[in-house]
């Protein structure tokens, strides 16, 4: 029995692995559509985008988090660059209501109120750098792997967290004629 266990869980570590993607060609064509500028006419020009979702979620379940965000191409190296705002389950908006029976009190995690910015700059190689701007600028990178679109990483420093990345192609307008 426990030789079975051990083979499937070693089985299901290599299986993770082989499905993993080098992120080089879903990061080359979002920096590539991002560094064009759209075909919509407008007079003060339109530029492409890409949206960004990410979410966290620690081993210790302490919390999660959700953010998105617009990336640009950057012009400091070869990728992403933008801010996101992050909301966090933690953070909990409560009110409170009556009714002719009874007083209630809801609670509504991932407050909108107690939102951080945190700015991502993501590599073309798939190297992903957090800048923590509502708390000092510190700063924390993670390497990424990609599977069927969505870029994905666990970092292993501190508490073991699992990081998903979603990206849109978008454009934004500029002024009308």
């Amino acid at each position: 029995m426990k030789k079975t266990l051990i083979s499937l869980v070693f089985t299901a570590g290599l299986t993770s692995n082989l499905f993993a993607d080098d992120c080089s060609p879903l990061l080359n064509d979002l920096t590539n559509y991002a560094s064009r500028t759209s075909d919509q006419v407008f007079c003060h020009g339109s530029y492409n985008i890409v949206r960004v979702k990410m979410t966290t979620n620690r081993a210790d379940s302490r919390f999660v988090s959700y953010a998105e965000g617009i990336l640009k191409q950057s012009t400091t190296f070869h990728g992403l660059t933008g801010d996101s705002e992050q909301y966090f389950s933690d953070r909990i908006a409560n009110s409170s209501h009556c009714d002719e029976w009874a007083c209630y009190i809801d609670s509504q995690p991932f407050y909108n109120k107690a939102k951080d910015t945190l700015g991502l700059d993501i590599t073309t190689l798939g190297q992903v750098t957090f800048t923590l701007k509502s708390w000092g600028n510190g700063e924390s990178s993670i390497q990424t792997s990609c599977s069927n679109g969505v870029m994905y990483s666990t970092d292993h420093g501190g508490v073991y967290t699992f990081y998903t990345f979603s990206f849109v192609k978008d454009t934004l307008p500029g002024d009308p004629c």
